[in-house]
Order: structure tokens, then C-alpha cells, then sequence
């Protein structure tokens, strides 16, 4: 693939410590070496991401800011134990802590009917599989459905997986 240019002129009369901070920052960006990043700036292309090389550094993202609409609640502490009893607070509701969270693969607890059962047995929270998600009902389909949260007909919180295990184990949709 073809290196992208960038232009020699931005990095002209630089400092030394500005060429290390600029070397940081490319270094995160195209998360390349640093050793390849000052080889990049000085030479004024930049190089091509490695896909082995760690994932960008921490120091790039945003720092945290507390939302309201998410938060932690300490209800209990042990006086023994690290163990505590919490709620943590979500848009679509509260899940109290420590919980039973069901699985539903397909958006759907097998041989459980969906809405009245789940309020009334108190679960809280719902798991879904993204893997089996995308591969029935599919992307479209819950997307039609205005989400998942409309696509289960479930007002109350949701926790998806990114599917990873099961891409690894049961192999990418469609292959051999």
C-alpha cells in the first residue's frame, strides 16, 4: 500500500521535545513504534498501522467524566469482606447487586414468556449474544426494529457481548 505524505514544511523548526511529543502522538495513532514514528516525522510520511503492535495508549482517549445517566451505588459493605451490594443505574432502569442475569442468545430466553415472566421473576438485566445476534435475527432485521431494546420488546437494561469467543470458536459466518 502507498504511504500517505505528510507535509515536511509542518515539521521544519521544531524543538526536539516537540518532535518526541509528535512522535508520541503518531506512535498512538498508527500504533507503529516510536522508534518508527521519529523515522516517519523526519522523513515527512506516515507510516502504515502494524496490526501487532498494542492498541493506541491510554493517555489518547478523553479523560473520564461522570455521567448521571450511568452510576455506581454502594447500598452495603461487608465488614469482613471486599463484598458490597450495589445498584448500578442505567437510562432503561436499575439493576441491584449482586444479580441473576439470564441469557437470552437470540434476544429470546428459551421456554420463558418474555415479558410477564421476566418482570415478575425481578431480573433485572438481560444478556444477549452479539454473534448469535448478527447471525439470526441479523443487523437489518433489529435495526428495522427500531434496536434491540424494541426488537425484544424489553424497556428494561440489556448487556450485549462483542461476540469475540464465539468468532474465534465457531468461525466467521459464511466460512467453510
Amino acid at each position: 500500500a502507498a504511504r500517505r505524505r505528510a507535509n515536511p514544511a509542518r515539521f521544519a523548526r521544531v524543538s526536539a521535545s516537540e518532535m518526541v511529543e509528535r512522535a508520541w502522538d503518531v506512535s498512538c495513532t498508527f500504533r507503529v513504534s516510536l522508534a518508527e514514528a521519529r523515522r516517519a516525522l523526519s522523513s515527512g510520511s506516515s507510516p502504515e498501522p502494524d496490526p501487532f503492535t498494542p492498541p493506541p495508549c491510554a493517555s489518547t482517549f478523553p479523560a473520564y467524566a461522570p455521567r448521571e445517566h450511568f452510576r455506581f451505588e454502594v447500598v452495603h459493605r461487608s465488614s469482613r469482606s471486599a463484598a458490597r451490594v450495589g445498584r448500578i443505574h442505567t437510562p432503561h432502569g436499575t439493576i441491584d447487586t449482586p444479580a441473576f442475569v439470564p441469557v437470552g442468545t437470540n434476544a429470546a430466553l428459551k421456554a420463558v414468556p418474555h415479558t410477564s415472566s421476566l418482570e415478575n421473576a425481578g431480573l433485572d438485566l438481560m444478556f444477549c449474544n452479539t454473534y448469535h445476534l448478527m447471525l439470526q435475527p441479523g443487523i437489518e432485521a433489529i435495526e428495522k426494529a427500531g434496536g434491540l431494546h424494541a426488537f425484544m420488546n424489553r424497556a428494561s437494561p440489556l448487556i450485549t457481548d462483542s461476540g469475540g469467543v464465539q468468532i474465534f470458536s465457531l468461525g466467521a459466518p459464511g466460512a467453510g
